[in-house]
């Protein structure tokens, strides 16, 4: 018991009942400790959810470039017989002929800036698709230099992903026959 006018004694001092001074600044400094790890956890976090958007993103439009481009050249019907068809290709992309097999209509794929459009002669339906950084088209031919469907190159944004190539194969493929099978 504290005598008589004083607050405390040196004996009150001695007991183990607070903390010190070390001990609090200990604590503090742990507390600082996990609340920083808590804080470039969550900036991670969000970097990665950020990224995972964007690959998300970029997959989606491909999935559906690769859905919109396949409904249009499989209806590419080239006849058999022909063993020249005439693929008008230019430096943003090509014009198919025997598009749903009249040789009238047309089919063409074009890049324009990085986005690709897609028409017919006949102006039924006509769509842009993208954007698509690094888009380039061309016609793909097969071993004999034949026709055979179309090539698209994608070079994704940011260049986070390795260059995409899509294949497309025309509707029906020529069947080529060589003078000397017949």
């Amino acid at each position: 018991m504290p005598r008589p006018g004083t607050f405390f004694s040196r004996r009150d001092c001695r007991s183990d009942d607070g903390f010190t001074l070390i001990e609090v600044l200990v604590s503090l400094l742990i507390l600082s400790i996990i609340g920083l790890v808590v804080w470039r956890g969550s900036i991670l976090a969000t970097r990665v959810l950020s990224t995972s958007t964007e690959s998300s993103m970029a997959t989606t439009k491909i999935l559906q470039l690769d859905d919109s481009l396949r409904r249009e050249i499989e209806k590419i019907q080239m006849p058999f017989w022909l063993r020249e068809i005439k693929i008008e290709q230019t430096e943003h992309g090509i014009t198919l002929p025997y598009y749903q097999g009249d040789p009238d209509n047309s089919l063409t794929i074009a890049a324009a800036g990085n986005y690709l459009d897609v028409s017919n002669s006949s102006r039924e339906q006509a769509f842009r698709l993208g954007p698509f950084p690094g888009l380039r088209v061309e016609t793909a031919y097969d071993a004999q230099t034949n026709p055979i469907g179309v090539r698209v190159q994608i070079a994704p944004a940011g260049n986070r992903l390795s260059q995409e190539g899509l294949f497309f194969r025309f509707g029906s493929s020529p069947l080529w026959v060589d003078d000397e099978d017949r």
